[in-house]
């Protein structure tokens, strides 16, 4: 019977939530608070900086595979599409709805397909930026969850798809259905 009393007291030590930590008092939790916004500023701020010179690399190695593709390097070419690949997957998956680092994109969505281009969303322009962020039309950010375009605007969270025709037909979060269609511009 004692070594029944003693299992259930070691048990219930073992698992015993954490207790609540004290409260700190109002200039501590203050100090806290805007330790905790600069950090938040400061690696908002790095990741746009890393964001920024990834872009320079891709777009550096993009115009090197081109030269080696035309000198007839396939493998160095190869090599070069590899390094992109994994650039802009990489560069793509580390924001997430909100702006935040470090959310990895589920496979299904051909990003490629929507980058460098620009597209009409009810009259406004907009490119989709490799770094997450879209430039023109609402602004905002994009991600990719599966095979589907995910844009928060103006409270909703907009879901896109493509079409057969190449757009993509979105669906809203209050269920308002639109597309985006792609601008053609014939080239002088």
């Amino acid at each position: 019977m004692r070594t029944f009393i003693v299992l259930i007291i070691f048990m219930s030590c073992c698992f015993a939530a954490e207790p609540e930590p004290l409260p700190l008092p109002g200039n501590a939790q203050a100090a806290v608070d805007k330790f905790d916004a600069a950090k938040k500023k400061a690696e908002a701020d790095a990741a746009r900086v890393v964001g920024k010179e990834r872009d320079k690399l891709i777009d550096e190695l993009t115009k090197m595979k081109t030269a080696e593709t035309k000198k007839g390097n396939l493998e160095t070419a190869v090599a070069l599409k590899d390094k992109l690949d994994a650039l802009i997957k990489e560069q793509i998956g580390d924001v997430d709805l909100l702006g935040n680092q470090n959310a990895k994109p589920k496979p299904g969505f051909d990003v490629s397909k929507i980058l460098k281009i620009t597209w009409n969303w009810n009259g406004k322009e907009l490119t989709f930026e490799r770094n997450g962020e879209i430039s023109g039309g609402h602004g905002g950010v994009w991600k990719v969850d599966g095979d589907k375009l995910i844009v928060p605007v103006g409270g909703f969270i907009h879901t896109f798809t493509f079409n057969a025709d190449g757009n993509l037909d979105g669906v809203r979060s209050d269920g308002n259905k639109f597309m985006l269609t792609k601008i053609v511009r014939s080239k002088p």
